[in-house]
């Protein structure tokens, strides 16, 4: 029974080290570079995915709707600590990601 114990804590503490990030920067075309300022507004969404992220295939988001004015200047998809949480408790049901959307 120990031996299944350490199994288990091992296999824990290896998967909870495993981060997914995936970051997008978008340059903006070459009359939208004077318009462009060093302060960016950033909205943080939070994506619901199920079975390890296979479901949904694809969550999409109008430009227009969040970045209003200027557009889209990055995009960052991540697994916090506590979406890897979550994910673990629930053996990779249920599986949040945060999502972070930085406008010009």
């Amino acid at each position: 029974m120990l031996k299944v114990n350490y199994i288990i804590l091992i296999f824990f503490c290896v998967s909870i080290t495993f981060c997914q990030h995936a970051r997008v920067e978008v340059s903006p075309i070459a009359n939208q570079k004077k318009k462009t300022e060093s302060k960016r507004e950033r909205i943080l969404l939070k994506q619901n995915y199920y079975l390890m992220g296979l479901l949904p295939r694809k969550i999409e988001y109008e430009e227009a709707s969040v970045c209003p004015e200027r557009g889209i200047k990055e995009i960052h998809q991540y697994s916090s600590f506590s979406n890897i949480i979550y994910e673990q408790l629930t053996l990779g049901i249920y599986s949040p990601r945060s999502l972070e959307i930085f406008c010009h």
